[in-house]
């Protein structure tokens, strides 16, 4: 099932967050998940932010 499933999934929390900052002038956000976003069904490492659910905590 993981090997049809992609690991990272962009979601409209990690957009927003990334907009927010964007708006500020850091681009850094959106920079990395464009870099996540071109590998979704591989394992990233420090990515994990980007495999949870909103409601995920850690």
């Amino acid at each position: 099932m993981d090997s049809v499933n992609p690991k990272y999934i962009l979601r409209n929390y990690l957009c927003q967050s990334a907009i927010d900052a964007a708006e500020m002038g850091d681009f850094e956000e959106v920079r990395r998940l464009l870099k996540v976003m071109e590998r979704p069904y591989d394992e990233q490492t420090g990515m994990e932010k980007c495999a949870r659910l909103p409601f995920q905590h850690g």
